[in-house]
């Protein structure tokens, strides 16, 4: 990430097209640690989540008074994967 923006987390899934794979990977950028990137397509074992603190969005501002004790922000990748290929059924019929 670049020192010039404002953004302290961002996610992306990288979808690969064609009939022969089913592969998704989730990629997580969050400022100052390594990337992470997870496999998490059909006929994968089951993902781990992507995790990160919500702290992490709330770089160099205070955390809203709901959100004290730095909670994490788990993205489940089972589920998303299954919403994923709803999405791309419906949109291919």
């Amino acid at each position: 990430m670049s020192d010039d923006t404002s953004v302290q987390v961002a996610i992306g899934i990288k979808i690969f097209p064609g009939a022969m794979t089913k592969r998704r990977v989730a990629i997580l950028h969050q400022r100052g640690q390594p990337t992470q990137e997870v496999d998490f397509g059909y006929g994968y074992p089951p993902a781990p989540p992507l995790t990160f603190p919500v702290g992490a969005i709330y770089a160099g501002v205070a955390l809203p008074a709901g959100l004290n004790g730095n909670h994490p922000i788990s993205i489940n990748l089972d589920e998303l994967r299954t919403v994923i290929n709803i999405t791309l059924h419906r949109s291919n019929n």
